[in-house]
């Protein structure tokens, strides 16, 4: 139960994530990641689910399970900084 609390959080952060970068795109903000310039917000969802998918099942799989919470709240943290700067974007009205 240790390890749903880190999960938990982590998918909690990617998902305001999601929702702050939909609501800007829908605003005329473009993607900051060069690669997902050119996704449309659907097939965004789809990547990013994966992504986190992805994230969780390596870090199950290869981090040591004491390291596993701190890895995924490290994570974490560091995902909360994208939204902080997509809802600075969009108060702000820059696209």
């Amino acid at each position: 139960m240790e390890f749903f609390r880190p999960i938990l959080f982590f998918t909690t952060a990617q998902s305001v994530d999601l929702l702050t970068t939909v609501l800007g795109m829908q605003r005329g903000m473009q993607e900051g990641n060069p690669w997902l310039h050119n996704l449309s917000p659907v097939a965004m969802v789809g990547l990013k689910a994966l992504i986190v998918a992805g994230v969780v099942l390596v870090i199950t799989r290869y981090i040591n399970p004491r390291r596993r919470g701190r890895v995924l709240l490290l994570l974490s943290v560091l995902t909360v900084l994208a939204p902080i700067a997509n809802v600075g974007q969009i108060a702000l009205g820059m696209t």
